[in-house]
């Protein structure tokens, strides 16, 4: 929250279709950011409102849409894939993430 011209509390970010695509794009850039030094999930929380494991999952989640591919330089979106996947893997060992839920049964 933070106070606006009025003196009154407003949220910190609003969600209107533009901000949420600059939310997801601040997303991306802190994950970028910090990559090199194993992310900096303890500014996660306090930075976006979510848990870590939600933040990378739903980095990974929006990295499979098209118009966000042109806007993820290409030499950080393989790489940015396999470190989301990689601390949602970790974050799930250490219990600090819901496990997967179950998908539809597997035909074999």
């Amino acid at each position: 929250m933070s106070i606006g011209e009025s003196g009154t509390a407003q949220p910190a970010r609003s969600m209107a279709p533009e901000s949420s695509d600059r939310y997801l794009s601040d997303m991306i850039d802190h994950a970028v950011a910090w990559m090199p030094f194993g992310g900096a999930d303890d500014q996660i929380f306090v930075e976006f409102g979510t848990a870590p494991a939600t933040f990378y999952r739903r980095i990974l989640s929006e990295l499979e849409r098209p118009e966000l591919l042109s806007r993820v330089p290409s030499q950080h979106r393989d790489d940015l894939h396999a470190f989301c996947r990689y601390k949602v893997r970790v974050l799930r060992s250490v219990g600090l993430s819901p496990p997967r839920r179950p998908g539809p049964p597997r035909r074999g």
